[in-house]
Protein backbone atom coordinates (compact mmCIF):
# COMPACT_ATOMS: atom_id res chain seq x y z
CA UNK A 1 0.00 0.00 0.00
CA UNK A 2 1.45 3.31 -1.19
CA UNK A 3 2.36 5.64 1.68
CA UNK A 4 0.12 8.73 1.96
CA UNK A 5 1.92 11.69 0.46
CA UNK A 6 1.14 15.23 2.88
CA UNK A 7 1.83 18.23 1.03
CA UNK A 8 4.55 20.21 2.92
CA UNK A 9 3.32 23.96 3.90
CA UNK A 10 5.46 26.29 5.99
CA UNK A 11 4.30 26.47 9.47
CA UNK A 12 2.98 30.03 9.41
CA UNK A 13 0.08 28.47 6.70
CA UNK A 14 -0.34 25.83 8.28
CA UNK A 15 -2.40 27.75 11.75
CA UNK A 16 -6.21 28.84 11.07
CA UNK A 17 -6.43 32.52 10.16
CA UNK A 18 -8.69 34.38 12.85
CA UNK A 19 -12.16 36.06 11.76
CA UNK A 20 -11.52 39.27 11.05
CA UNK A 21 -13.09 41.93 13.63
CA UNK A 22 -16.03 42.90 11.35
CA UNK A 23 -16.65 39.27 10.94
CA UNK A 24 -16.33 38.00 14.36
CA UNK A 25 -18.91 40.76 15.28
CA UNK A 26 -21.26 39.41 12.60
CA UNK A 27 -21.17 35.99 14.38
CA UNK A 28 -22.04 37.11 17.70
CA UNK A 29 -25.61 36.47 19.13
CA UNK A 30 -27.71 38.96 20.71
CA UNK A 31 -30.19 38.09 22.55
CA UNK A 32 -31.55 41.43 24.12
CA UNK A 33 -32.95 41.88 21.13
CA UNK A 34 -35.46 39.24 21.46
CA UNK A 35 -34.05 37.42 18.54
CA UNK A 36 -31.97 34.90 20.20
CA UNK A 37 -29.49 32.51 18.14
CA UNK A 38 -29.53 35.49 15.67
CA UNK A 39 -26.28 37.16 14.86
CA UNK A 40 -25.72 40.55 14.27
CA UNK A 41 -25.63 40.14 10.62
CA UNK A 42 -28.82 38.22 10.66
CA UNK A 43 -30.72 41.32 12.18
CA UNK A 44 -29.51 43.94 10.45
CA UNK A 45 -30.79 42.05 7.15
CA UNK A 46 -33.97 41.68 8.54
CA UNK A 47 -34.13 45.15 9.84
CA UNK A 48 -33.43 46.37 6.77
CA UNK A 49 -35.76 44.03 4.70
CA UNK A 50 -38.72 46.09 7.25
CA UNK A 51 -37.17 49.61 6.03
CA UNK A 52 -38.27 48.53 2.47
CA UNK A 53 -42.18 49.57 3.18
CA UNK A 54 -41.32 52.02 5.97
CA UNK A 55 -39.50 53.82 2.89
CA UNK A 56 -42.15 53.42 0.50
CA UNK A 57 -45.05 54.86 3.05
CA UNK A 58 -42.62 57.85 3.63
CA UNK A 59 -42.06 58.77 0.09
CA UNK A 60 -45.16 58.10 -0.70
CA UNK A 61 -46.29 60.43 2.19
CA UNK A 62 -44.20 62.95 0.95
CA UNK A 63 -44.97 62.85 -2.59
CA UNK A 64 -48.88 63.22 -1.46
CA UNK A 65 -47.72 66.05 0.72
CA UNK A 66 -46.08 68.23 -2.28
CA UNK A 67 -49.26 67.06 -4.55
CA UNK A 68 -51.58 68.95 -1.90
CA UNK A 69 -49.50 71.62 -1.74
CA UNK A 70 -49.09 72.11 -5.79
CA UNK A 71 -52.93 71.77 -5.75
CA UNK A 72 -53.23 74.37 -2.46
CA UNK A 73 -51.49 76.47 -4.63
CA UNK A 74 -53.13 76.28 -7.86
CA UNK A 75 -56.41 76.88 -5.87
CA UNK A 76 -55.35 79.88 -4.68
CA UNK A 77 -54.37 81.45 -7.67
CA UNK A 78 -57.58 80.65 -8.98
CA UNK A 79 -59.52 81.77 -6.53
CA UNK A 80 -57.29 85.32 -6.49
CA UNK A 81 -58.50 84.94 -10.18
CA UNK A 82 -61.86 84.91 -9.99
CA UNK A 83 -62.10 87.49 -7.15
CA UNK A 84 -60.19 89.56 -10.06
CA UNK A 85 -62.71 89.06 -12.21
CA UNK A 86 -65.78 89.40 -10.12
CA UNK A 87 -64.18 92.82 -9.00
CA UNK A 88 -63.98 93.79 -12.34
CA UNK A 89 -67.34 92.75 -13.25
CA UNK A 90 -68.56 94.90 -10.60
CA UNK A 91 -66.97 97.65 -11.40
CA UNK A 92 -68.06 97.34 -15.11
CA UNK A 93 -71.38 97.14 -13.54
CA UNK A 94 -71.26 100.33 -11.30
CA UNK A 95 -69.67 102.24 -14.39
CA UNK A 96 -72.92 101.15 -16.79
CA UNK A 97 -75.27 101.91 -14.25
CA UNK A 98 -73.76 105.32 -13.74
CA UNK A 99 -74.43 106.12 -17.07
CA UNK A 100 -77.90 105.03 -17.80
CA UNK A 101 -78.69 107.12 -14.54
CA UNK A 102 -76.50 109.91 -15.46
CA UNK A 103 -78.07 110.07 -19.21
CA UNK A 104 -81.43 109.53 -17.88
CA UNK A 105 -81.28 112.58 -15.33
CA UNK A 106 -79.92 114.63 -18.55
CA UNK A 107 -82.66 113.57 -21.07
CA UNK A 108 -85.53 113.29 -18.06
CA UNK A 109 -84.55 115.30 -15.73
CA UNK A 110 -83.32 118.46 -17.42
CA UNK A 111 -80.06 118.40 -15.72
CA UNK A 112 -77.99 121.13 -17.95
CA UNK A 113 -81.38 123.50 -17.85
CA UNK A 114 -81.23 122.77 -13.84
CA UNK A 115 -80.51 126.04 -11.33
CA UNK A 116 -77.89 125.50 -8.58
CA UNK A 117 -80.39 124.89 -5.75
CA UNK A 118 -82.30 121.97 -7.82
CA UNK A 119 -82.49 118.42 -5.98
CA UNK A 120 -81.16 117.14 -9.55
CA UNK A 121 -77.88 118.40 -9.14
CA UNK A 122 -77.36 117.18 -5.79
CA UNK A 123 -78.52 113.78 -6.99
CA UNK A 124 -75.91 114.00 -9.80
CA UNK A 125 -73.16 114.73 -7.69
CA UNK A 126 -74.06 112.12 -5.00
CA UNK A 127 -74.03 109.44 -7.60
CA UNK A 128 -71.23 111.01 -9.32
CA UNK A 129 -68.91 110.69 -5.96
CA UNK A 130 -70.03 107.18 -4.69
CA UNK A 131 -69.32 105.80 -7.96
CA UNK A 132 -65.52 107.03 -8.71
CA UNK A 133 -64.93 105.24 -5.32
CA UNK A 134 -66.04 101.94 -6.82
CA UNK A 135 -63.92 102.67 -10.00
CA UNK A 136 -60.50 101.30 -11.15
CA UNK A 137 -58.19 104.42 -12.75
CA UNK A 138 -59.47 103.47 -16.06
CA UNK A 139 -63.14 103.63 -15.54
CA UNK A 140 -62.22 106.96 -13.77
CA UNK A 141 -61.00 108.42 -16.79
CA UNK A 142 -63.92 107.07 -19.00
CA UNK A 143 -66.28 108.86 -16.31
CA UNK A 144 -64.50 112.17 -16.53
CA UNK A 145 -64.74 112.09 -19.70
CA UNK A 146 -68.29 111.61 -19.83
CA UNK A 147 -69.18 114.19 -17.80
CA UNK A 148 -66.55 116.53 -19.75
CA UNK A 149 -68.20 115.98 -23.40
CA UNK A 150 -71.41 116.69 -21.35
CA UNK A 151 -70.44 119.64 -20.07
CA UNK A 152 -71.48 118.91 -16.48
CA UNK A 153 -68.01 119.46 -14.95
CA UNK A 154 -66.97 122.72 -17.05
CA UNK A 155 -66.09 123.33 -20.33
CA UNK A 156 -64.71 125.91 -21.95
CA UNK A 157 -64.23 126.84 -25.57
CA UNK A 158 -61.06 129.49 -27.07
CA UNK A 159 -62.36 132.54 -29.07
CA UNK A 160 -59.76 133.15 -31.56
CA UNK A 161 -61.74 136.86 -31.84
CA UNK A 162 -61.63 137.74 -28.85
CA UNK A 163 -58.52 139.83 -26.85
CA UNK A 164 -55.98 137.78 -25.37
CA UNK A 165 -57.61 138.10 -21.64
CA UNK A 166 -61.00 137.22 -22.95
CA UNK A 167 -60.25 133.94 -25.46
CA UNK A 168 -61.35 131.86 -22.83
CA UNK A 169 -65.53 131.01 -22.54
CA UNK A 170 -66.06 129.20 -19.78
CA UNK A 171 -69.31 126.90 -18.74
CA UNK A 172 -69.38 126.58 -15.05
CA UNK A 173 -69.62 123.25 -13.80
CA UNK A 174 -73.06 121.73 -13.14
CA UNK A 175 -71.66 118.61 -10.61
CA UNK A 176 -69.10 120.03 -8.30
CA UNK A 177 -65.90 117.63 -7.92
CA UNK A 178 -65.01 118.57 -4.47
CA UNK A 179 -63.11 116.18 -2.91
CA UNK A 180 -63.59 113.50 -5.53
CA UNK A 181 -61.29 110.83 -5.64
CA UNK A 182 -59.68 110.74 -8.87
CA UNK A 183 -55.85 109.55 -7.73
CA UNK A 184 -53.92 107.21 -10.52
CA UNK A 185 -56.09 108.56 -13.07
CA UNK A 186 -55.10 108.68 -16.60
CA UNK A 187 -56.37 111.41 -19.18
CA UNK A 188 -52.74 111.83 -20.84
CA UNK A 189 -52.99 113.69 -24.17
CA UNK A 190 -57.20 114.53 -23.51
CA UNK A 191 -58.61 118.02 -23.85
CA UNK A 192 -59.96 118.82 -20.80
CA UNK A 193 -60.09 123.04 -21.57
CA UNK A 194 -61.96 124.79 -19.07
CA UNK A 195 -62.78 121.61 -16.79
CA UNK A 196 -63.67 122.31 -12.77
CA UNK A 197 -61.55 119.79 -10.38
CA UNK A 198 -61.61 122.35 -7.36
CA UNK A 199 -60.42 120.17 -4.39
CA UNK A 200 -60.41 116.76 -6.42
CA UNK A 201 -57.65 114.56 -5.42
CA UNK A 202 -55.62 113.41 -8.64
CA UNK A 203 -52.00 111.86 -6.63
CA UNK A 204 -50.37 110.49 -8.82
CA UNK A 205 -52.96 110.98 -11.68
CA UNK A 206 -51.16 111.15 -15.55
CA UNK A 207 -51.71 114.08 -17.25
CA UNK A 208 -49.31 114.66 -19.31
CA UNK A 209 -50.08 116.34 -22.61
CA UNK A 210 -53.18 116.96 -21.57
CA UNK A 211 -54.67 120.10 -22.47
CA UNK A 212 -55.93 121.84 -19.50
CA UNK A 213 -56.22 125.82 -20.59
CA UNK A 214 -58.33 127.58 -18.40
CA UNK A 215 -59.24 124.90 -15.93
CA UNK A 216 -59.55 125.52 -12.40
CA UNK A 217 -57.74 122.88 -10.24
CA UNK A 218 -58.04 125.51 -7.35
CA UNK A 219 -56.81 123.60 -4.06
CA UNK A 220 -56.29 120.10 -6.15
CA UNK A 221 -54.18 117.67 -4.70
CA UNK A 222 -51.58 116.59 -7.38
CA UNK A 223 -48.68 115.04 -5.36
CA UNK A 224 -46.24 113.19 -7.82
CA UNK A 225 -48.76 113.88 -10.59
CA UNK A 226 -47.65 113.82 -14.19
CA UNK A 227 -48.04 116.68 -16.44
CA UNK A 228 -45.13 116.41 -18.73
CA UNK A 229 -45.80 118.82 -21.02
CA UNK A 230 -49.15 119.51 -20.04
CA UNK A 231 -51.06 122.79 -21.32
CA UNK A 232 -52.29 125.00 -18.17
CA UNK A 233 -51.97 128.32 -19.64
CA UNK A 234 -54.50 130.82 -17.99
CA UNK A 235 -55.18 127.70 -15.48
CA UNK A 236 -56.11 128.49 -11.85
CA UNK A 237 -54.05 126.31 -9.55
CA UNK A 238 -54.52 128.70 -6.24
CA UNK A 239 -53.52 126.39 -3.19
CA UNK A 240 -52.85 123.62 -5.14
CA UNK A 241 -50.95 120.80 -3.26
CA UNK A 242 -47.97 120.12 -6.48
CA UNK A 243 -44.89 118.71 -4.25
CA UNK A 244 -42.89 116.05 -6.37
CA UNK A 245 -45.50 116.43 -9.66
CA UNK A 246 -43.88 116.42 -12.91
CA UNK A 247 -44.03 119.95 -14.89
CA UNK A 248 -41.54 119.11 -16.91
CA UNK A 249 -42.10 121.99 -20.29
CA UNK A 250 -45.69 122.41 -19.30
CA UNK A 251 -47.11 125.69 -20.41
CA UNK A 252 -48.19 127.51 -17.73
CA UNK A 253 -48.44 131.34 -19.21
CA UNK A 254 -50.54 133.46 -17.23
CA UNK A 255 -51.55 130.59 -14.43
CA UNK A 256 -52.96 131.57 -11.10
CA UNK A 257 -50.46 129.55 -8.81
CA UNK A 258 -50.94 132.11 -5.34
CA UNK A 259 -50.05 130.06 -2.32
CA UNK A 260 -49.70 127.00 -4.63
CA UNK A 261 -47.10 124.14 -2.72
CA UNK A 262 -44.50 122.73 -4.80
CA UNK A 263 -41.81 121.02 -3.04
CA UNK A 264 -39.41 119.68 -4.93
CA UNK A 265 -41.75 120.49 -8.13
CA UNK A 266 -40.07 119.36 -11.73
CA UNK A 267 -40.72 122.69 -13.43
CA UNK A 268 -37.48 122.15 -15.73
CA UNK A 269 -38.04 123.85 -18.96
CA UNK A 270 -41.35 125.17 -18.17
CA UNK A 271 -43.01 128.23 -19.33
CA UNK A 272 -44.29 130.11 -16.61
CA UNK A 273 -44.68 133.85 -18.57
CA UNK A 274 -46.50 136.28 -16.66
CA UNK A 275 -47.60 133.72 -13.82
CA UNK A 276 -48.42 134.14 -10.83
CA UNK A 277 -46.73 132.50 -8.05
CA UNK A 278 -47.72 135.34 -4.99
CA UNK A 279 -46.76 133.26 -2.02
CA UNK A 280 -46.20 129.87 -3.34
CA UNK A 281 -43.58 127.62 -2.22
CA UNK A 282 -40.95 126.55 -4.46
CA UNK A 283 -38.47 124.81 -1.31
CA UNK A 284 -36.19 122.36 -3.84
CA UNK A 285 -37.89 122.76 -6.76
CA UNK A 286 -36.39 122.65 -10.27
CA UNK A 287 -36.81 125.42 -12.47
CA UNK A 288 -33.67 125.19 -14.58
CA UNK A 289 -34.10 126.83 -17.91
CA UNK A 290 -37.69 127.78 -16.92
CA UNK A 291 -39.03 130.72 -18.36
CA UNK A 292 -40.33 133.48 -15.50
CA UNK A 293 -40.11 136.09 -17.46
CA UNK A 294 -42.78 138.93 -15.86
CA UNK A 295 -43.87 136.32 -13.57
CA UNK A 296 -45.25 136.93 -9.90
CA UNK A 297 -42.61 135.47 -7.29
CA UNK A 298 -43.56 138.35 -4.51
CA UNK A 299 -43.01 136.28 -1.11
CA UNK A 300 -42.60 133.22 -3.12
CA UNK A 301 -40.14 130.07 -1.14
CA UNK A 302 -36.92 129.76 -3.55
CA UNK A 303 -35.00 128.34 -1.01
CA UNK A 304 -32.80 125.24 -2.25
CA UNK A 305 -34.60 125.73 -5.98
CA UNK A 306 -32.91 125.69 -8.71
CA UNK A 307 -32.86 128.32 -10.84
CA UNK A 308 -29.72 127.61 -13.04
CA UNK A 309 -30.62 128.99 -16.57
CA UNK A 310 -34.20 130.29 -15.64
CA UNK A 311 -35.21 133.49 -17.46
CA UNK A 312 -36.12 135.84 -14.80
CA UNK A 313 -36.61 138.86 -17.29
CA UNK A 314 -38.79 141.60 -15.49
CA UNK A 315 -39.88 139.00 -12.37
CA UNK A 316 -40.91 140.37 -9.12
CA UNK A 317 -38.85 139.13 -6.83
CA UNK A 318 -40.16 140.97 -4.20
CA UNK A 319 -39.44 139.37 -0.44
CA UNK A 320 -38.69 136.48 -1.80
CA UNK A 321 -36.96 133.62 -0.36
CA UNK A 322 -33.53 133.30 -2.78
CA UNK A 323 -32.66 129.57 -3.29
CA UNK A 324 -29.48 130.97 -0.88
CA UNK A 325 -31.75 132.03 2.10
CA UNK A 326 -31.55 135.26 1.49
CA UNK A 327 -34.60 137.39 1.42
CA UNK A 328 -34.74 139.71 -1.88
CA UNK A 329 -35.53 143.34 -1.22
Amino acid sequence: MAEKTELWLPPSLKRNRPPSKIKRLAQITYTFTGFPGKSLWDILQLLGVLAIPVVVVLASSLFSNAQNLTNLQVSEQQHQTDIQIASDQQRETALQTYLDTMSSLLLNNKLLQSGPSDAVREVARIQTLTTLLRLDPVRKAILIKFLYEAKLIGNATISPTQPLTNKILTFPAIISLNDAELTNMNLGGTNLTGIDLTSADLTGATLASATLTGATLTYATLYNADLDYAILDYATLTGAKLSGTNLTYAKLSDANLTGAILFFANLYGANLYDANLYGANLYGANLYGANLSGANLSGANLYSANLSGANLTGANLRKAIMPNGAIHP
